[in-house]
């Protein structure tokens, strides 16, 4: 008779458990927190490995972007196609006191090329850059640059971009900082959604050198 009488307390400790479970599920406001955490999860997720949406704070994009345009930045794309030349690009600049920041520039130099600017003219392995995206060259002049390439013997992440705004009068950009290291990539801007004007694809030139072409 005792056996029978905890076996039916256990049983009817079971049951409870599994009644406060099923009542706890049912809960509204349980079923909104458990929702609110997954979405948040998701989002945080997604933010972090596949895209993001940025505003542009400065003129230093300009004519391309405006101050306080909204744009998406793919992040996932980087896993498996190269940036090249002539893409918008945002980043990490290397700089101690804006390191958390994110700008926005234009990819004028690649891992493994020569850059050098003379009187505002960018030359890309000695051959001068079609540059069809700003309207006034700077007048600035610079020396040669060889951008690091990454050594596949090794896992580091050794590349480096030259990086310039299209407002070239209007930018601090690698010819103030130097190369960009490869590290500090975030991802490529690669549409923009507003103002609602100007909405659509945000067009990569090929950044070909003029004697390539």
């Amino acid at each position: 008779m005792t056996d029978k009488t905890q076996i039916d307390q256990v049983s009817d400790s079971e049951e409870e458990r599994k009644d406060k479970k099923s009542r706890k599920e049912q809960n509204p406001w349980f079923l909104w927190t458990r929702d609110i955490v997954i979405v948040l999860i998701l989002v945080l997720l997604f933010r972090t490995h596949v895209a993001e949406a940025n505003y542009i704070p400065s003129p230093s994009m300009e004519p391309t972007l405006k101050v306080h345009d909204r744009i998406i930045v793919d992040k996932l794309s980087l896993n498996w196609h190269p940036i090249e030349r002539g893409e918008l690009v945002v980043f990490h600049p290397p700089l101690n006191d804006k390191e958390a920041e994110r700008w926005i520039k234009r990819v004028v130099g690649i891992p493994g090329d020569s850059i050098e600017i003379l009187r505002g003219v960018v030359y890309v392995n000695g051959d001068r850059l079609d540059e069809p995206y700003i309207e006034w060259p700077g007048v600035y002049t610079e020396p040669l640059v060889m951008l690091a390439e990454d050594d596949p013997s090794t896992p580091a992440i050794e590349g480096e971009y030259y990086l310039m705004g299209d407002n070239r009068g209007n930018s601090r950009d690698s010819h103030v900082w130097g190369p960009c290291p490869a590290e500090n990539i975030i991802g490529r801007a690669v549409f923009r959604y507003w103002p609602i004007n100007t909405v659509g694809i945000l067009a990569s030139p090929s950044g070909t050198p003029d004697s390539q072409e």
